[in-house]
């Protein structure tokens, strides 16, 4: 999968099973006026969708993603791990493909980042960087806490 397609199929677990076109923050709406986007339900099966979230959550709280946590913003999130393919078609032994893909479940504006990074150290996470971007968006964005 890609980037892209990774980060549609997380926006749509953290918006409710709902998948939505994605685009990107490029500038602030003027005039109160709200941009739509097209969108349709994939997840049917709510229950399933909460366990999810649940699940996201406890990689964060308790598993590999825990340098994305940002207190009281309950992030929600995957890491990965791939290797790389060479020409030869053996795979590299000193480096990975390391991402993160992550998203605030408890503030008032959803927010999503991906990070990847190819040919990564085998001992490298992109976590610490995925919660240091959404900290300046937190920052910047004024996103508060959902209550």
């Amino acid at each position: 999968m890609t980037p892209l397609q990774t980060s549609k199929f997380y926006c749509a677990i953290a918006n409710n099973g709902v998948e939505e076109t994605p685009h990107f923050l490029i500038r602030y709406l003027q005039n109160d006026s709200d941009e739509t986007y097209d969108n349709k339900e994939i997840f049917t099966n709510k229950e399933a969708v909460n366990t999810m979230v649940d699940i996201l959550q406890s990689v964060v709280t308790n598993g590999t993603g825990k340098n994305a946590e940002i207190e009281g913003y309950g992030v929600a999130g995957k890491t990965g791990t791939g290797e790389i393919a060479t020409e030869s078609g053996s795979y590299l032994n000193d480096c990975f493909y390391s991402s993160f893909v992550g998203y605030l479940s408890k503030a008032n504006i959803p927010m999503l980042c991906f990070v990847g990074a190819e040919k990564a150290p085998t001992d490298t996470s992109v976590t610490s960087v995925c919660k240091d971007i959404m900290n300046v968006v937190i920052e910047r964005l004024k996103i508060a806490q959902k209550n």
